[in-house]
């Protein structure tokens, strides 16, 4: 929960800044699932710092610098986030791409669709 708006912002600035979607909705599902995903953070942990350490400064506060995860569109398929992705994708994708491509996220098959967010820093090196 304490990544919530440096993800938030973080999304917003990234690949998918350009979208109208639901970020806060899509930042709480990514932050919400720790099981899966990366985050890389710069700066100093409060549960890092010693009780004889003062105050935190601005410099030791921690930026979230660049994140991996995977969300799965089965599980988030009532989130609005994701109900704005399958409305985008099925305005901008031909009638044969969108059976092949969103057809196993409604199918109640086994089939699994997950999304890759990758957003990090311009200047962050891979």
């Amino acid at each position: 929960e304490d990544d919530f708006h440096s993800v938030r912002d973080l999304l917003c600035s990234g690949t998918l800044g350009s979208l109208d979607l639901d970020f806060s909705s899509l930042a709480n599902s990514i932050v919400d699932q720790v099981n899966i995903g990366t985050m890389v953070k710069s700066g100093v942990e409060e549960a890092k710092r010693t009780e004889t350490q003062e105050a935190a400064s601005e410099e030791d506060d921690v930026t979230l610098c660049g994140m991996l995860t995977i969300l799965n569109l089965k599980q988030f398929a009532e989130e609005a986030w994701c109900k704005t992705l399958f409305s985008l994708l099925k305005l901008r994708l031909d009638k044969s791409l969108q059976q092949c491509i969103l057809g196993p996220t409604q199918a109640s098959g086994k089939e699994q669709v997950g999304l890759i967010i990758s957003e990090r820093f311009v200047n962050l090196p891979l």
